[in-house]
């Protein structure tokens, strides 16, 4: 370790103790004084508990509860395998990230099965989170209190409150609340937490009617409490810009203000509510529809979470347009039903899209998301997908990726450029990488994510450009990757994209990410195949000279079969179908064949193969490369062309 950080670090602990501790004061006087800042008495308070047992937090005409009503259309009551689900979950056996995850004892609740242990019950400011030497994954923790299984039990057995599952739920309930006082422990530690929890706890009762009367005076305790929580602690990135958790603590406020609209304290949260939705949409929504954080995964959940929040307001035609771009992005970012899984995705829902298990669960499909969009517009908004907005010739701005489709083939190229408002987050050293579908089978893909905290080092890897298909320069990252920083995302660096023909079938784009040099791809379809020409330049005329070399790499699907045939030809087989992989120049290039892990969910690793060339010689650096099905005569073809 350098002497000279030690002083450094030292100052850095005892401040960040010394703004814990007044944190936690400053919770403390607002516990204390609860009543005086929500404004509630006994008799509100007895108010408010008999309309909850009359009419549920809100009427179900509202739009809140239209989009209830609707999420709840995708459970069947009478499905054997979504009740055994449910009466398992109401029991305490939860199938999360692939484990079982038990909650038999008050423990259970923040026990950390990847580190063995459980999280500190102490005030949540005096929580660290973010120590790189510590096991585990706050996220795998997490996932259990944000009660989206008591959706579920509401779902089947909501016509029936008393039945054993719902019974088995409310003393969970009474567990966490037990377990977990306010503001203490590692389920207080963020907001996002809190507003998915209060979202899922109160459209239970909503979907539940007469579910839990007995208990409803402490829970709406309980709720108020979150509320006041959420705010007097509503999140921002330490840069000042928002962010999927500052949109997550405005919309758990929206579902609690309008739970409590006829009191003050309620008034005041759909208020703050409505004033952080401008401010979040106008911020993350980009011109071309995508999400500024640069993953589609967490694009998907900001479209819930935002529509969740203008239901709850009341306020879908105000915020129509930013909406409209969302889902019109996700439906053209759409492949063959799912998205690609490029960026960041740890598999966050928000209430009520999360009305499934969890192993039914798809990150990567924004059809609940669209469908619901579809139905608070009354309009066939975002039903197919529509072109990109940008002319050929124009650049496609704010877009996030560029899609190709046609001839099998359906294919996305990553173009996230300068200047257009992505913030370093969720995204990952992915620029002009593809993934690419053929005969609605996914060929080329993206590696996934692997964990937060769990595997580090994998965290890292996936990230990295050499975990992506496109061409990297030597071993240079598109942005150096810091081995503490585990949610730094790449500022995009220059760079630009656009359709090259009016029939969208070809894509210019390059980037600065390797500067002094420049990454140049053009993707095209031609005669059934799909060509990827890559080019390395200087970005300033003159300035790099001598040899450079370069790798060109294609991240393929799990089960994929790699044969090299001849040093320039490879066939990847899925299933019963096979794509010819050509390096069609230079001509001294070959290619190799390596299995790297892949991360196909949250929490899991699993191994997949590469293909790559290496690619030398003064600049301009020249690639291309061919995909075509291995059955078309097509190959011919390009085998004289080449």
């Amino acid at each position: 370790m350098n002497p000279f950080l030690l002083p450094r670090r030292a100052y850095g602990r005892i401040r960040r103790r010394f703004e814990a501790r007044r944190h936690t004061a400053a919770d403390e006087q607002l516990l204390l004084r609860a009543d005086l800042h929500l404004g509630i008495d006994a008799a509100a308070r007895a108010k408010l508990i008999e309309r909850f047992e009359a009419d549920g937090p809100w009427p179900r005409s509202s739009p809140l509860g239209a989009l209830l009503a609707l999420c709840l259309t995708r459970v069947d009551p009478g499905d054997p395998a979504l009740r055994t689900a449910a009466a398992d979950a109401a029991a305490g056996r939860l199938e999360l990230f692939g484990q079982t995850t038990p909650l038999v004892h008050a423990a259970d609740w923040s026990f950390d099965y990847l580190r063995g242990a459980s999280w500190p019950m102490r005030p949540h400011a005096e929580i660290r989170l973010d120590q790189p030497d510590r096991p585990g994954d706050v996220r795998v923790v997490w996932e259990r209190a944000r009660f989206h299984h008591a959706l579920l039990v509401a779902a089947v057995y909501g016509a029936a409150p008393r039945a054993e599952p719902c019974a088995q739920l409310e003393a969970q309930w009474d567990q966490f609340l037990a377990a977990n006082p306010p503001y203490s422990g590692v389920h207080w530690a963020v907001g996002m937490e809190v507003a998915i929890r209060a979202a899922a706890w109160i459209l239970t009762l909503a979907a539940a009617p007469g579910f839990g009367r007995e208990s409803l005076p402490r829970w709406i305790d309980a709720l108020l409490l979150h509320g006041l929580f959420l705010e007097t602690h509503l999140e921002r990135h330490p840069h000042g810009f928002t962010t999927n958790h500052t949109l997550s603590d405005h919309a758990g406020l929206a579902v609690l203000g309008r739970a409590f609209a006829d009191q003050e304290c309620g008034r005041r949260w759909l208020e703050r509510a409505h004033a952080g939705l401008v401010e979040c949409l106008a911020e993350q929504v980009l011109r071309g529809g995508a999400h500024s954080e640069g993953s589609l995964p967490y694009a998907r959940f900001v479209l819930e979470t935002a529509l969740v929040t203008a239901a709850a307001l009341d306020a879908v035609d105000t915020f129509s347009a930013p909406l409209e771009a969302l889902a019109q992005n996700l439906a053209r970012a759409t492949i063959n039903g799912r998205l690609p899984a490029i960026g960041d995705s740890d598999e966050s829902f928000f209430p009520p899209f999360t009305l499934l298990p969890f192993e039914r669960r798809d990150p990567c499909d924004p059809g609940a998301a669209l469908a619901a969009w579809r139905a608070l517009r009354g309009t066939g908004a975002a039903t197919e997908a529509p072109p990109h907005p940008a002319s050929s010739q124009a650049p496609a701005v704010g877009a996030g990726f560029l899609r190709l489709s046609g001839d099998r083939f359906e294919a996305i190229v990553v173009a996230r450029h300068a200047e257009e408002g992505f913030v370093p987050t969720h995204g990952h050293n992915d620029l002009l990488s593809i993934c690419l579908d053929f005969d609605r089978i996914p060929f080329l893909i993206d590696p996934g994510t692997g964990g937060y905290g769990w595997d580090r080092a994998l965290r890292h890897l996936l990230r990295s450009t050499t975990a992506h298909s496109t061409l990297q320069v030597g071993e240079k990252e598109q942005r150096a990757l810091r081995p503490r920083a585990i949610f730094e995302g790449p500022p995009a660096p220059p760079g630009g994209a656009r359709f090259d023909r009016e029939d969208r079938s070809a894509i210019t784009a390059w980037h600065d990410g390797f500067d002094p040099l420049r990454h140049e791809r053009r993707v095209r379809l031609r005669r059934g195949l799909l060509l990827v020409s890559d080019r390395v330049v200087p970005v300033r005329p003159n300035e790099a000279t001598g040899i450079v070399v370069a790798t060109v790499r294609w991240q393929f699907a799990v089960g994929a079969r790699v044969e090299i045939l001849s040093p320039r030809v490879a066939r990847v087989s899925i299933a019963d179908r096979s794509l010819l992989v050509l390096l069609l120049h230079p001509r001294g290039a070959g290619w190799q064949s390596a299995e790297r892990p892949v991360s196909p969910r949250y929490g899991r690793r699993a191994g997949a193969p590469v293909l790559e060339a290496r690619i030398e010689g003064a600049l301009p650096l020249r690639s291309r490369v061919a995909f075509v099905d291995h059955q078309s005569s097509t190959r011919w073809r390009v085998n004289q062309e080449a």
